[in-house]
This record gives C-alpha cells, sequence and structure tokens, in this order.
C-alpha cells in the first residue's frame, strides 16, 4: 500500500519534531558550556595578568610587599573579582632583592 503525499507530509513533521527533541538538550548543553568555559579563560586571564602587575610592581627598587599587593589587587578589582588571595614566595619580597 502507497503513502498518500498527505501522510508523508505529516509522517515527515513527526520526524523533525522527535529530531529536535533529542538535539535540543545537545545544542543546550554545548552553548552553556561554551559560556562556562568563556568564563574560566576570563578568570584565568584576570589572575595572570594579577599576577603580572604585582610582579611589575615588586621588582622596582625600594618596593614592598604593600606596593605589589596594591598592584594586583587593583586588577582584581577592575575585573570586579571576589574571595581572591595575594600571597608572594618569599614572603618578603624586600630581603629577596
Amino acid at each position: 500500500m502507497k503513502k498518500t503525499p498527505k501522510t508523508n507530509r505529516k509522517f515527515r513533521r513527526g520526524v523533525a519534531t522527535v529530531e529536535f527533541a533529542v538535539c535540543l538538550p545537545v545544542i543546550v548543553l554545548v552553548v552553556l558550556g561554551s559560556i562556562e568555559a568563556a568564563s574560566m579563560l576570563f578568570l584565568r586571564q584576570a589572575m595572570i595578568q594579577s599576577a603580572y602587575e604585582g610582579a611589575k610592581v615588586a621588582i622596582l627598587r625600594n618596593a614592598d610587599n604593600g606596593d605589589a599587593i596594591a598592584a594586583a589587587e587593583a586588577v582584581i578589582q577592575g575585573r570586579q573579582l571576589d574571595g581572591v588571595t595575594i600571597s608572594f614566595d618569599p614572603p618578603n619580597i624586600a630581603a629577596a632583592i
């Protein structure tokens, strides 16, 4: 028995609906994963920039921990990040020179 063109269109519409229902969660997962990955890269770059600015100030003559921490915190505050701890190894950068 051969299907009529009208019945064939209804069948195809149903197939498209099922394909959409199967693919939608995957598409949403990829989009949300991309957003999360971009956020993680933004955070990583902010930490790298903060460390760079702190080290740049720390190597100046007559610089101390407070100056370097202030430079690093300026970057962190500019990026609106919370809960960041800044530390140096060795703890007293003036003694390391």
